[in-house]
């Protein structure tokens, strides 16, 4: 071997695929629970998890019918994850629902709950919502790919309470998890 060959750096392929394992982070509805606070208002509330036919994920699917039009809507939400045990409250806010849709909110998770409510349901982008009519969501789902890859598995949980002129009509409860599919 000559001094110059040994002098030359050796190029090396080195196959990603090695180092890296490949994974898709996954978001799994595990649970719903849906509760009529106020029977004078709500008429009737429904909602449950079904298997979607083609990505055979969880969607939600909820209904609900009212009593009483609706001028005055306002939603208190919380998000809550679980990472070993440990529970963090994530995100919390008030907002008028009535203006829901107007708003371009900063979390990107309450503008990615905003954009499927309107991609699913039939829910008006403003207020009053009218009595005796029924409102749904059909095959609603949150798209994982948006999340950021670092993200590790924990589990969630979403509470949404709405209220008109400051008394709870309908909570509304969402739980699942977050975690990596390798390929």
């Amino acid at each position: 071997m000559s001094l110059e060959s040994m002098l030359t750096p050796r190029k090396q392929t080195i196959n990603r695929q090695n180092i890296v394992t490949k994974h898709q982070l996954i978001l799994q509805f595990k649970r719903v629970v849906c509760r009529n606070y106020n029977n004078a208002v709500v008429e009737s509330i429904n909602c449950s998890l079904t298997k979607h036919d083609i990505t055979k994920q969880l969607v939600l699917n909820f209904e609900f019918r009212l009593r009483k039009p609706i001028t005055d809507l306002v939603v208190n939400y919380k998000l809550l994850l679980n990472r070993s045990g440990i529970i963090t409250k994530f995100h919390q806010m008030e907002a008028d629902f009535c203006n829901f849709f107007d708003n371009r909110f900063d979390f990107f998770v309450v503008r990615m709950i905003a954009q499927e409510i309107r991609r699913s349901s039939n829910i008006p982008f403003e207020c009053p919502l009218k009595k005796n009519y029924s409102y749904h969501a059909r095959n609603f789902s949150i798209n994982s790919k948006l999340f950021p890859q670092f993200l590790p598995n924990l589990n969630w949980s979403s509470y949404a309470n709405f209220s008109v002129h400051n008394d709870t009509v309908v909570g509304f409860y969402l739980f699942g998890s977050l975690v990596r599919k390798h390929l």
